[in-house]
């Protein structure tokens, strides 16, 4: 069975920049019009949750690939992942 660490930092990492990024999707839909305050949150909630997801799964496929392409043994690490 795989570590959960990696998977772990990366929902860290994922959901930190969602932190970010949502409000601006958020008050863009709503200043707009196109969408009324709760589901634009709503919406914004979701992708953050399949986003986290997505990345969590695939997160230790793709350092593994890059590791073996690149011949970098250190981005098996996932600190060393995160922070190149």
């Amino acid at each position: 069975m795989p570590s959960l660490l990696p998977a772990a930092l990366t929902a860290g990492v994922i959901l930190e920049n969602g932190g970010t990024d949502a409000p601006n999707a958020v008050s863009a839909c709503v200043a707009s019009g196109a969408l009324r305050p709760r589901a634009a949150v709503a919406m914004a909630a979701a992708g953050n949750l399949i986003g986290c997801l997505a990345a969590g799964l695939f997160f230790p496929f793709v350092a593994g690939t890059t590791a073996e392409l690149s011949g970098m043994a250190a981005l098996r690490d996932p600190f060393a992942a995160l922070t190149a």
